[in-house]
């Protein structure tokens, strides 16, 4: 299962005309519109295993202070997917969906919408931050920007065999700090694996297609927005994972767009839904 191939698109911040392209990309001038802001850096599981985990936000200066001197294996990582409260909301004001991915599937309709409700995050970190290796939920691509700092991605082709698995180190660090895969896994890879290793810097926009596997790790300070979606053009390579692993929503979608569903099922390679085309 995939869309594509991972790439990484320069400029979009400046080419776009993104507000965060000058105001993210000075710590300075972020932090005078975005210091009292809350953002989550982590939660706290209930003790007694029922219920919602309990989500815990500090403002961004405090969150920033914080980096500075910190020095833990497994840093707190700024990781955010509420835009509706506590000033949140202007976040949203200051970037744009690349014109590359601006048409999504699950936009189609709010019900359809409601089944992938969190596919935005800000996310904010320190040195030694970032994310273990992961493919992303619900059949879904995804696409990331940096405003400020360095991050180092490695991303591997679909597969889930367990020896495949096994290689890349997947449930062995599932619960390690994320830098722990860096020192670990990747002197241990062959170069049939089809790790792709890559440097994202400020205005980078790194493209992850459905079904690949992708960790990362922030060498500095970071600040990056990022969407997940299904691009139409890929829902009949991703439907056969969808209907396996969520029939209740297929089911809908069957009840609802029955001519989708026939043109998937009786001629998927010829299946596509409207897409502009885009010059940049």
């Amino acid at each position: 299962m995939n869309g594509g191939r991972p790439v990484i698109i320069r400029g979009v911040p400046k080419h776009q005309a993104w507000p965060s392209h000058e105001g993210w990309s000075d710590l300075t001038t972020f932090l005078a519109s975005y210091g009292s802001t809350p953002i989550r850096v982590t939660e706290i599981k209930p003790f007694h295993g029922m219920g919602r985990p309990k989500q815990v936000r500090i403002p961004l200066c405090l969150y920033e202070e914080y980096t500075r001197s910190n020095i833990a294996d497994d840093p707190f990582y700024g990781f955010e997917p509420d835009f509706e409260q506590e000033g949140r909301q202007k976040l949203l004001q200051d970037y744009s969906v690349p014109v590359f991915f601006q048409n999504d599937f699950y936009n189609t309709s709010p019900q359809i919408r409601e089944f992938y409700p969190n596919f935005r995050h800000f996310i904010i970190g320190g040195a030694r931050t970032g994310t273990n290796l992961h493919v992303d939920p619900k059949s879904t691509s995804a696409w990331n920007t940096l405003l400020m700092g360095k991050k180092k991605w490695a991303i591997f082709p679909p597969g889930a065999q367990e020896k495949y698995l096994e290689a890349l180190g997947v449930r062995t660090h599932a619960k390690h700090p994320p830098s722990y895969w860096w020192l670990d896994i990747p002197p241990t890879l062959s170069k049939e694996l089809g790790m792709i290793e890559c440097l994202q810097e400020a205005g980078d926009t790194i493209y992850v297609p459905a079904g690949w596997w992708h960790c990362v790790l922030n060498l500095d300070f970071t600040i990056a927005i990022t969407e997940n979606l299904l691009q139409p053009e890929f829902l009949p390579v991703v439907w056969p994972s969808l209907c396996s692993e969520w029939p209740l929503f297929t089911k809908f979608i069957e009840e609802t767009m029955p001519e989708l569903v026939e043109s998937i099922k009786s001629n998927p390679s010829e299946c596509r839904l409207a897409v502009p085309a885009v010059d940049y």
